[in-house]
């Protein structure tokens, strides 16, 4: 999925289940939309996922 070497373990299903299911959202200026969640199965590690 992503070639950056930093990036390489994030699972495309819990790029997923953050979109579904944010804990916390905000909406900037430009439009663009943030959105986290704690993924369980990394430890509970929160991922953010910023929609354009």
């Amino acid at each position: 999925m992503s070639q950056r070497p930093d990036r390489a373990t994030i699972d495309i299903e819990w790029i997923q289940r953050v979109i579904e299911h944010p804990i916390k959202e905000i909406v900037q200026q430009d439009g663009r939309i943030r959105r986290w969640a704690a993924i369980e199965e990394a430890n509970g590690k929160y991922l953010r996922v910023i929609l354009l």
